[in-house]
């Protein structure tokens, strides 16, 4: 571990190069006790140059995190990188560590490559190459499960950060209660929504812990944990909105893989068939603008594992998906690089308003594309 020390704005910063390891994690502290005796009280730690993280790490982060908040300071993480914010979401520290805090800005990568078509065009990131989605799956297939809603099966299904589950089940504190409620859920950036059935019920949401209650009773998933390889910002440059498949046919061909999962945050017109909230109105000349948090699968061909999961999507591509959404009033979202957790926790402090199964109108030739998106980010990964 090599470390370089410097100060801007009556902030001491340490830039880390290197494996925080126990041997790494000992030169760490070294530095850190270093600053706290010349006076530093905010000290930032540049982790742009660190690709590991162990628990001898994580240990000295905790150790003057608590050190200098009884000092009325602050221990600030930057530049950190997917591998190792993952590796602070399980451990529980995410929220501790990397919250997003006023006058820290973490260095964003540059974009990978930019693409312009027309009406629009993206940006693309490259999070962690590697990285692969492994699915596991739970009870029926969600289409089936919907016609079946009343099954008493399921199991708990726990929905970390680095996760994203789709399918039909309910939050609650034991199975018994869950039975009567099962409805559309999804979860994506450590938080689950569900929407029990019935005209009446509105969607729901709890964020993940360890030892949470209530919990996600699937009667019906696909779950993906594994982590996510690259990221798109886009935008439109004109009155035609993007569609999804527009994006699933530019996430397969950077992957050069026939299946992709996703999470994506945009804004968005919302047609009829998906307007949420009792605010829309059938009579307005032009749907209203929300923000949707979508996630799911999009395939290209015949893919036989996945094959009664995913229905076809768009008229003349052989494109084929499920997906979840969830709808929030309007606000602005920030685009380029950004990061999944606080996109989705920063969504989740607005208004929930529904939660849906996305229904595809690849039956229509005339059809619109079912999700019409202006602007905002997508988070994807080859399924393996």
């Amino acid at each position: 571990m090599q470390i370089t020390a410097g100060e801007k704005e009556e902030r001491f910063i340490l830039g880390l190069n290197g494996r925080f390891d126990a041997q790494g994690a000992n030169i760490v502290a070294d530095a850190l006790a270093n600053a706290l005796r010349h006076g530093g009280r905010s000290i930032e730690l540049d982790m742009s140059c660190v690709d590991y993280l162990s628990s001898a790490g994580i240990r000295v982060l905790l150790i003057y995190y608590k050190r200098l908040k009884e000092l009325k300071g602050s221990l600030l993480l930057t530049g950190v990188r997917d591998r190792v914010t993952r590796i602070l979401e399980i451990a529980g520290l995410y929220d501790l560590l990397l919250s997003s805090r006023p006058g820290v800005n973490d260095p964003a990568p540059p974009a990978t490559r930019t693409v312009s078509f027309p009406g629009w065009s993206l940006q693309e990131y490259e999070l962690e190459g590697n990285a692969v989605l492994t699915p596991r799956f739970i009870g029926p297939s969600c289409p089936q499960a919907l016609r079946e809603i009343a099954s008493p099966r399921s199991e708990v299904l726990p929905f970390p950060p680095s996760a994203l589950s789709i399918g039909i089940g309910a939050l609650g504190n034991d199975e018994m209660e869950c039975r009567e409620r099962f409805g559309v859920f999804m979860a994506a950036g450590g938080v689950a929504a569900c929407k029990p059935a019935g005209p009446e019920c509105a969607a729901d949401y709890v964020v993940y812990a360890e030892a949470y209650i209530p919990d996600l009773y699937a009667a019906s998933g696909l779950s993906m944990s594994g982590g996510f390889s690259h990221l798109i910002s886009f935008a439109c440059r004109g009155s035609a909105p993007v569609g999804l498949h527009n994006l699933a046919q530019q996430m397969l061909l950077t992957l050069q893989t026939p299946l992709v999962g996703f999470v994506l945050a945009a804004e968005c017109e919302t047609g009829a068939e998906l307007r949420p909230g009792p605010s829309a109105s059938s009579s307005q000349a032009s749907p209203p603008s929300r923000i949707i948090l979508a996630c799911g699968v999009m395939g290209a061909g015949k893919e036989k594992e996945m094959s009664s999961w995913l229905a076809p999507w768009h008229p003349g591509t052989d494109l084929s998906g499920h997906v979840h959404a969830a709808f929030f009033p309007y606000q602005p979202l920030r685009l380029g690089f950004v990061r999944l957790k606080e996109t989705v926790t920063r969504l989740f402090e607005q208004e929930l308003l529904d939660l849906i199964h996305v229904e595809s109108h690849h039956d229509n030739a005339t059809a619109q594309e079912p999700v019409r998106l202006q602007r905002g980010v997508a988070w994807f990964s080859k399924i393996g």
